[in-house]
């Protein structure tokens, strides 16, 4: 279960849109007003009826440019990686956010999701949802500059933010999509090369405890939200061990049908561990830091 604190004050964050910059008496009065202002939301949380996610990604694609080792997506064990089809992803978006309340950042993935030719009709749809939708992320690799112009037309909505992974020479278009962001009043984050990934491991089976599970689970506290091919998982490596094959029971959602009440229990209900944290590291000693988008020439097995 997520703590109802923390995911109350995430939500006056979503909504006042509070400024790092802000005094602490400021921060305070701005997080009041806004509780005040929306009261039927925050009674609604408290009562674990409001249904409030502070991130959600949907991955649109499993195709990339690169084929990273560490990849915490998995994209590196898909041999033979695919678009999602467009229906399919517009289906789990309409499904998802007709049944929510607000989402803060919704996230649009790959893969690479610059590969997606579908990427400015699902970026229209998100946008769609004015009043449900705060802000709208993409992530790129920094190795494709887009070209189309209805694209780049909504990348400049005031929402959308695109992210810029730095992984140096490997991000090869990185200048090009800067000099193209400025021009087109798109705004950006170009990452720091210097960052480190951290090891998440194989996916070789763990055979830990149930404790021991726990315990991971707790220290982890990740909460991604991913959407992978219809289904919402906790995050996008339990998305990606479903997808694959690698567990068969996960907790997750089906975003078909009437689910308010399933994405109410994903919400609030206590979760003790997930399938998937015995096939990954976070949350324990054994992930370190690594260097990043180490490539790797083929799909790694499992």
């Amino acid at each position: 279960m997520r703590s109802k604190t923390k995911l109350l004050k995430q939500y006056l964050s979503a909504e006042a849109v509070i400024s790092n910059r802000e005094s602490r008496p400021a921060l305070y009065l701005n997080a009041l007003l806004t509780g005040i202002t929306h009261m039927p939301s925050v009674i609604g949380i408290i009562r674990g009826k409001y249904v409030f996610f502070p991130q959600v990604e949907i991955a649109l694609t499993t195709k990339c440019t690169l084929r990273c080792k560490d990849c915490s997506n998995l994209m590196q064990y898909y041999d033979k990686p695919a678009d999602i089809g467009l229906d399919k992803n517009i289906e789990s978006i309409n499904n998802f956010l007709t049944n929510t309340d607000l989402v803060d950042r919704f996230i649009l993935l790959g893969g690479e999701p610059f590969l997606y030719k579908e990427l400015a009709a699902v970026l229209r749809v998100v946008l769609g949802y004015k009043n449900k939708v705060k802000r709208v992320w993409i992530y790129t690799n920094g190795t494709i500059v887009p070209k189309d112009e209805e694209l780049l037309y909504l990348l400049a909505n005031k929402k959308v933010r695109v992210h810029i992974s730095n992984y140096g020479e490997i991000s090869r278009k990185k200048k090009e999509l800067v000099e193209l962001f400025k021009s087109n009043n798109i705004k950006y984050n170009l990452a720091d090369e210097d960052a480190n990934w951290f090891s998440m491991g194989t996916l070789e089976k763990r055979n830990r405890s149930k404790e021991s599970l726990a315990e991971q689970f707790n220290k982890c506290d990740s909460y991604c939200n991913n959407i992978l091919n219809g289904r919402l998982c906790y995050c996008a490596r339990s998305s990606g061990c479903v997808d694959l094959g690698v567990v068969h029971n996960e907790k997750s959602v089906e975003l078909t049908g009437g689910i308010r009440d399933a994405l109410m229990h994903f919400v609030y209900d206590y979760v003790d561990y997930l399938e998937t944290c015995d096939f990954c590291d976070k949350g324990t000693d054994r992930a370190y830091a690594i260097k990043k988008a180490i490539q790797t020439q083929n799909p790694l097995k499992y």
